[in-house]
This record gives C-alpha cells, sequence and structure tokens, in this order.
C-alpha cells in the first residue's frame, strides 16, 4: 500500500471511530458522520503534513481519573470514591490535597519566587 492510500486509510479510520463513539452516544448517523468528517478535517488541516507520536494517553487517564475524584468528592465520601476507583482512601486524600493546592496556587500569586 503507498503512502497516500495509508493516509487515506488513516483518515477514514479517523472518521469512523469518531462515527461510532458519536452513534453510540445517541446521534443519528446522517449527523454523526457530519461531525466526524468536520473533526477529521479539523485534524488533518491543524497536523496534516506533521509527523509526531501518537501517545496511548496513560497519563491522560489518569489526569481524568483524578478530575472525576475530585468532582465527585462531596467531603464525606472518600470511603465510597476509595472502594469504586479501587484505590485506598489515603491515596484520594493525596489526590484531593494536589488538586487544592494547584488551585490555590492558580489563584494565588506567590509572593516569594
Amino acid at each position: 500500500m503507498s503512502l497516500p492510500e495509508r493516509s487515506a486509510t488513516l483518515l477514514m479510520d479517523f472518521i469512523f471511530h469518531i462515527e461510532t463513539k458519536l452513534i453510540e452516544k445517541g446521534i443519528s448517523q446522517e449527523e454523526a458522520t457530519d461531525i466526524a468528517k468536520d473533526t477529521c478535517d479539523m485534524l488533518r488541516k491543524n497536523f496534516g503534513g506533521e509527523q509526531f507520536y501518537f501517545p496511548k494517553g496513560h497519563d491522560l487517564d489518569v489526569m481524568l481519573r483524578h478530575h472525576q475524584i475530585c468532582k465527585r468528592f462531596n467531603g464525606k465520601n472518600q470511603n465510597e470514591l476509595s472502594k469504586e476507583y479501587n484505590m485506598s482512601e489515603t491515596h484520594i486524600y493525596r489526590i484531593l490535597k494536589a488538586a487544592h493546592k494547584k488551585e490555590i496556587d492558580e489563584r494565588q500569586p506567590q509572593l516569594f519566587e
């Protein structure tokens, strides 16, 4: 398979996977196809010609999971969260503490840098 054929196949795979997920979320076939094509067009216009490594995204998974834990924390459900995410309560507290520190650091300038 030539490079142009491989490139076209990769872009078609992107369209197919995006379209499939949108349909799973209840979007109509026609609208899902349009959104998938538009998304693929945006990606190829922004990144076309670039050579880059496509990461597996483990760090992104961790960040999203930590964000979800923080979002769901209500002040007294750390035990429930620890069971749901298969983590110790101590680890849940570490995640919450780090998120709280990051939030404070973003809001308040450092005095002694």
